[in-house]
């Protein structure tokens, strides 16, 4: 009884994978994005070992991150005007000529100056690739059931490319000069990007679109699903600061960084239990779901003070955390127009980081301060706002609902049955008036007529 069950959870899965077109998104995402996971670890050790600075590192990381958040945005707002593919491909090209300059810069003793501004470049070349697989994962021939499951297939993979990311800088740092971990991961971000931009996510508006009409559509229905993942990333920004503080006090702080990484486990196990089901019911209310676990779990987080606990919460928390992005990220395509679905996942893959960074340093502040247990009650109230922003009523995209463009159909509104049109009976072919009917008996002899059943007239 336990070979059909196993089969029936990865069947999911196999039916993604065999998706046309899906492997080059799979294996490209993972690969260009261990840059992500590796690329702060991999500048504080570059610069650190120029300059015997920290704060120097730490500076430039801020430069470079910064700059790839603030101009996610851009990016796909040029990707749906003007290509999201071409694009793609030229703005890796860039990044990895500015990442080599950047590595011989620093590993040449250039100045601080020059080091900053080639890492704000870098940073600004950056492809916003996970906007552009979340789009082009939503134009493939996959059912609307399955794009869940594709999607938290994603997020796990991304979470895999984040733990990845620093154990390769890890080994090239031990093996090699400490410039070259930065030129390797621009090399797989630019061979992962190549790979996973064959693979088409759909005409750019201004291509499809007639003239006049390239920037049609509105990006109200994306400020739901920003004002969500910037109150999580409050609370990731906030656990990665108390966490540390916590291991300190306990004097146990080479435990900081395992409990930290219960939140990937946590992660990666309630991702793939949720991307393996099918799921009735309203998106929305998952992700409501979802959220008020995660605040449940990190109010428990706030409560306990004590390592072990809180490493115990996080682990249950994580349980959430990768099913409620998944469903938002699901939600996505419903609530903004095709024309601009790339803007807004640029939108998306943004707000997570500029809340991590408000809630790093909020928490930051308050354990400077001498505050810890404040601090502690910060990931609390970043969930609590992402519950309250997912627990009201989500909008419908600006075009949602609309008929055809000249089919002359109207929309139906949801839950109304469609009117119906009385129907007529039709008459029977015997419904002339006669005056009389003639039986016949068993025998087959006639029987007498009936008499009329209309009234007799009297003649005068």
């Amino acid at each position: 009884m336990g070979a059909p069950r196993n089969t029936a959870v990865y069947r999911r899965y196999e039916a993604v994978l065999k998706a046309p077109r899906a492997l080059p998104l799979i294996v490209g995402g993972f690969v260009a994005r261990t840059e992500v996971g590796g690329m702060s670890l991999a500048l504080v050790l570059l610069i650190h070992h120029e300059t015997g600075s920290y704060r120097a590192g730490g500076l430039s990381v801020a430069v470079y991150l910064v700059t790839a958040s603030a101009n996610r945005p851009v990016q796909g707002r040029l990707m749906d005007r003007y290509g999201r593919a071409g694009l793609l491909r030229l703005l890796t090209g860039a990044h990895l000529v500015l990442l080599v300059a950047l590595a011989s810069s620093a590993a040449g003793g250039a100045p601080a100056g020059a080091v900053l501004v080639l890492c704000g470049a870098a940073g600004l070349t950056l492809p916003s690739l996970s906007a552009f697989i979340r789009v082009a994962w939503a134009g493939l021939p996959v059912s609307k059931d399955l794009l869940g499951t594709a999607y938290a297939l994603d997020s796990v993979l991304y979470e895999l490319a984040l733990v990845s990311g620093p154990l390769l800088v890890g080994v090239l740092v031990a093996l090699t000069p400490p410039a070259v971990p930065v030129v390797v991961l621009g090399v797989l971000a630019f061979a992962g990007t190549l790979l996973a931009a064959s693979v088409p996510a759909g005409a750019s508006a201004g291509a499809s679109a007639p003239p006049g009409r390239t920037r049609s559509g509105s990006l109200t229905g994306v400020v739901r699903p920003v004002a969500a993942l910037v109150s999580v990333g409050v609370a990731l920004g906030a656990v990665a600061v108390v966490v540390p503080a916590t291991a300190q006090a306990s004097g146990a702080i080479a435990l900081s960084g395992p409990v930290q990484a219960t939140w990937s486990v946590g992660s990666l196990a309630g991702g793939l239990w949720y991307g393996s089901r099918g799921w009735a019911g309203p998106p929305a209310r998952r992700a409501a779901i979802a959220l008020t676990w995660f605040a449940a779990f990190l109010t428990l987080f706030a409560v306990w003070s004590d390592l072990l606990w809180r490493a115990l919460t996080l682990l249950t928390a994580g349980l959430a955390l990768a099913p409620a992005l998944t469903t938002v990220l699901s939600l996505v395509p419903e609530l903004v127009p095709a024309s601009r679905l790339t803007e807004a996942f640029a939108w998306i893959s943004a707000a997570e980081p500029a809340g991590a960074a408000l809630g790093s340093w909020a928490a930051g502040s308050l354990v400077a301060a001498g505050r810890p247990t404040l601090a502690g009650w910060l990931p609390c109230v970043g969930a609590v706002c992402a519950v309250a922003v997912a627990g009201r009523r989500w909008p419908a995209a600006p075009d949602a609902g609309a008929g055809q463009e000249g089919s002359g159909v109207r929309p139906v509104p949801v839950g109304r049955p469609a009117p119906q049109r009385a129907r007529i009976p039709d008459a029977p072919a015997t419904a002339r008036p006669c005056a009389g009917r003639r039986r016949t008996g068993r025998n087959g002899a006639s029987a007498p007529t009936e008499p009329s059943r209309e009234p007799r007239r009297h003649r005068p």
